[in-house]
């Protein structure tokens, strides 16, 4: 099975992951032209857990037991 719950994920995945790092690092780079390289992976680190969580959230409420 792909993914953490299915190819369903997956697919979520790869369609909406890249938008929501292209804007944290967006966010990155108006603040900073010039950011140190810990900014840049603790900025990937919060976009990716947080989409996580969000899915694993998302998928407890669907299937709260």
């Amino acid at each position: 099975m792909p993914g953490h719950a299915g190819h369903e994920t997956a697919d979520y995945t790869v369609e909406n992951l890249p938008d929501l790092v292209k804007e944290a690092l967006s966010a990155v780079l108006e603040a900073d032209k010039e950011p140190a390289p810990s900014t840049i992976s603790e900025t990937l680190i919060k976009a990716i857990s947080s989409f996580d969580d969000n899915i694993g959230r998302a998928f407890l409420e669907l299937f709260p037991d």
